[in-house]
């Protein structure tokens, strides 16, 4: 998957300090293996690209694929 499709997005994010150090946190928790955590962080984020992006990654480790489908389809 390329992500860099994703970088206007984050660059958007980037305006606000809490939902990017809340983005933070929920893809370090996905890259630690801890992805139920991750969902549950994600949660708490108002709804963006990034987050949906998240969303869905950390459901696919979850194997809920067809509610990471639905957040891949909310990416542009």
């Amino acid at each position: 998957m390329n992500i860099l499709r994703f970088l206007p997005a984050l660059l958007y994010l980037c305006s606000s300090g809490l939902l990017v150090a809340d983005l933070a946190t929920a893809e370090r928790l996905l890259r630690d293996g801890k992805a139920a955590a991750a969902l549950e962080e994600l949660q708490l984020i108002p709804h963006s690209p990034a987050v949906q992006f998240w969303k869905g990654r950390a459901l696919v480790e979850l194997n809920r694929l067809p509610q990471a489908a639905q957040c891949f389809r909310e990416v542009p």
